[in-house]
């Protein structure tokens, strides 16, 4: 759902740029169907209420949060906040990978557990 649905624009904003910040990541919230419906294209005071209603945590945060209006400020600040997880979670996953252990046998050779597993697989007809 877009959380800009039906919001107040600064009248110097052209279309184009409206058009185009509401398909941002900032304006995007998941939003259960049927609560949808009901909070439909009204104004953001007025989707709020829905908001705490629903049982996925940040759109429930997004309602119960201090957030009066929304405008394309808003999006442009949540752009950065959404951002910034994203790249928190890909650092970690980047850190568990690169902290992964991988046994190589000596000289880079697979080990004879290795050569035992490959064999199966080979058997199995998996590789």
């Amino acid at each position: 759902m877009s959380v800009a649905s039906g919001m107040k624009y600064v009248m110097y904003e052209p279309d184009a740029t409206i058009k185009e910040k509401i398909e941002h990541i900032g304006n995007k919230l998941p939003f259960e169907k049927k609560l949808n419906i009901v909070a439909g294209n009204g104004y953001f005071g007025k989707k709020k209420k829905e908001y705490t209603a629903s049982k996925i945590v940040i759109t429930k945060a997004m309602g119960t949060s201090d957030v009066m209006d929304w405008n394309l400020e808003s999006i442009t600040k949540r752009d950065i906040r959404v951002s910034d997880e994203v790249v928190k979670i890909m650092n970690g996953w980047n850190n568990e990978y690169l902290n992964t252990s991988v046994s190589v046998g000596k000289a880079g050779k697979p080990s004879e557990e290795e050569l035992a597993q490959i064999e199966k697989f080979k058997k199995n007809g998996w590789i």
